[in-house]
């Protein structure tokens, strides 16, 4: 859980505790200003940042990964039933305006770099977990 593949990579760790953080104090902060807010600034998270500050490393993962689960499971509660009006509230991220619904698409995006770079990092750390046994 705490291999790394190279310089820049993240282990399986610290890709469950930076996707727990951002859960909570991402993306659940910028769903509920969105929700109560007129036209909030939506604050960018540094993940580097976090991960060195909160020794992501060293974090234990089912604890981490509990946590995440957790906390987007309030986030698909809250977004569940919402609106087209209320999808359409926006706000400022990145210095453009973005939507509510454009901040679920950003999640999905998200979640989906982060599934092909956990591949990735158990194919270069485990080669003969490729294709052939089932994994991707």
């Amino acid at each position: 859980m705490r291999e790394r593949s190279g310089d820049n990579s993240w282990s399986v760790v610290e890709h469950v505790c930076h996707l727990r953080d951002i859960e909570q104090e991402g993306y659940a902060v910028r769903i509920t200003k969105l929700l109560t807010e007129d036209q909030p600034l939506l604050e960018d998270i540094d993940g580097d940042k976090l991960a060195i500050e909160r020794d992501y490393i060293n974090q234990n993962f089912n604890e981490a990964f509990e946590a995440f689960i957790n906390a987007r499971a309030v986030n698909v509660e809250i977004i569940r039933d919402l609106s087209a009006d209320q999808l359409s509230k926006s706000g400022m991220f990145d210095n453009s305006r973005c939507s509510l619904l454009d901040l679920l698409n950003k999640m999905r995006e998200h979640d989906h770099e982060h599934i092909n770079e956990l591949t990735q990092l158990t194919s270069q750390l485990h080669p003969s977990l490729g294709k052939d046994s089932g994994v991707a």
